[in-house]
């Protein structure tokens, strides 16, 4: 801006080429600001679901083995349904993406199922 300032107080353009060209600036930059925030507001929840996830994966041994049964009963609410009494054994049917946690044998390389998780959350956020 300050060059176009510079260039109609040199008299190189004419004063209606100035206001014309500072219209523009002060109209792009405006919109640039408009997108940044509106990047920075869905920028933030689009990691919020995967931070959730994983926190709440995180939490899942607590509240299995130190959590009272409110806990319990948060965290199954949260990432399951269908939940079945069989034999005195309480059968699940995990939510997604928490499902992809649940079909991963504990020892394996994590790499399929990150690749599962990653994908779920990217189709789930297009909009």
């Amino acid at each position: 801006m300050t060059v176009l300032l510079d260039f109609y107080l040199s008299e190189k353009i004419l004063q209606k080429e100035y206001v014309a060209k500072k219209q523009r600036l002060l109209t792009e930059k405006v919109d640039l600001k408009e997108k940044l925030e509106d990047f920075g507001r869905k920028g933030l929840s689009r990691f919020e679901r995967v931070r959730d996830f994983i926190t709440t994966c995180n939490s899942a041994s607590y509240v299995a083995l130190k959590g009272n049964f409110s806990s319990q009963r948060e965290f199954l609410l949260k990432t399951g349904s269908n939940f079945i009494l069989k034999n005195r054994t309480l059968c699940v049917s995990w939510r997604s993406p928490f499902s992809f946690v649940e079909e991963t044998p504990t020892k394996v390389e994590w790499r399929g199922s990150c690749d599962k998780i990653r994908i779920y959350f990217k189709s789930s956020m297009m909009i």
